[in-house]
């Protein structure tokens, strides 16, 4: 807030979006982000519309619990090749998600791989029913009853410069389950992903967009 010495009618609200820097990869949750802060206490402690840096690492779930995003925030990662976030250390493990984005909220997400995530519900790697942007990412190695890679519901995701890979549905949707939502790839690939139906993506109800992308080698 900006005071201008006057009456309180005077006082102006200024929004100010905020950089948190991620310095840890261990997944401790103490409710700040000091100079000890990890994803967790990163986006718990994030202001809407602020942005996360992730640097280099591998940043392994151990708290066995999705990282549950109920802001509108930017995520950077250094890369899909250097910035890891995964449920747990290898596929098949765990019995969380990695993500989770609620609805309501506008989430870009940048240079990272998730992988890893595992659940009986919908959406092993991601589940969304916010505003999603995935850019320069991977989605692989997760498992889910329907979006082994990821499962929109009644949200909207876009996904470019990126690749959703190696994921497995019991259902529906190996890499990706769209449910009355709107999904659109962009120079993207989905490939090598398996379901009993719709290996690549499965659409129900919703709006599926491709351009410049493949879907190829899903079962």
């Amino acid at each position: 807030k900006i005071n201008d010495g006057f009456a309180d009618s005077n006082v102006a609200t200024v929004t100010v979006n905020v950089t948190l820097v991620v310095t840890e990869t261990g997944d401790t949750s103490d409710g700040v982000c000091d100079g000890d802060c990890s994803l967790r206490e990163a986006i718990g402690a994030a202001k809407s519309r602020g942005t996360i840096i992730i640097p280099t690492g591998t940043y392994t779930l151990t708290r066995a619990e999705a990282l549950t995003i109920k802001k509108s925030v930017t995520l950077k990662g250094a890369g899909s090749g250097d910035t890891i976030i995964q449920a747990a250390t290898s596929e098949g493990v765990a019995s969380w998600r990695v993500f989770v984005i609620s609805s309501g909220t506008n989430v870009s997400i940048s240079g990272v791989t998730i992988r890893h995530g595992k659940t009986s519900a919908n959406g092993g790697g991601i589940y969304n029913e916010g505003n999603l942007s995935l850019e320069n990412s991977t989605v692989s190695g997760n498992t889910g009853y329907k979006g082994g890679g990821m499962y929109d519901n009644y949200g909207t995701v876009t996904l470019t410069n990126s690749t959703v890979s190696g994921n497995t549905s019991s259902d529906g949707g190996g890499g990706m389950y769209e449910n009355q939502g709107t999904v659109t790839l962009t120079n993207s690939t989905v490939s090598g992903n398996m379901a009993s139906k719709g290996g690549g993506i499965y659409s129900s109800g919703g709006t599926v967009t491709l351009t410049n992308s493949t879907v190829s080698g899903n079962t």
